[in-house]
């Protein structure tokens, strides 16, 4: 599959089947590929900014949810 990945070709669904296991197991596999196919010259960059957004969300997700409960306690 990584190999597929990185010619830039779509994989096998052979492949991709064998390979669901591991990608369970290392999502984190799955976001490099996405962001090899993202920016095939800087692929690191791309990666990491798929990091930054990932817990940039996660960041205002709990500020909202603190907020929730502030709000929730406050009543």
């Amino acid at each position: 599959v990584w190999q597929a990945i990185k010619k830039g070709t779509v994989p096998d669904m052979e492949d991709i089947s064998n390979a669901q296991s591991t990608v369970e197991a290392y999502p984190w596999l799955l976001m490099c590929g996405q962001a090899m196919m993202e920016d095939m010259h800087d692929s690191r960059r791309a990666f990491t900014n798929e990091m930054d957004l990932i817990l940039n969300t996660l960041t205002h997700q709990i500020s909202d949810n603190k907020k929730q409960l502030k709000k929730s306690r406050k009543q």
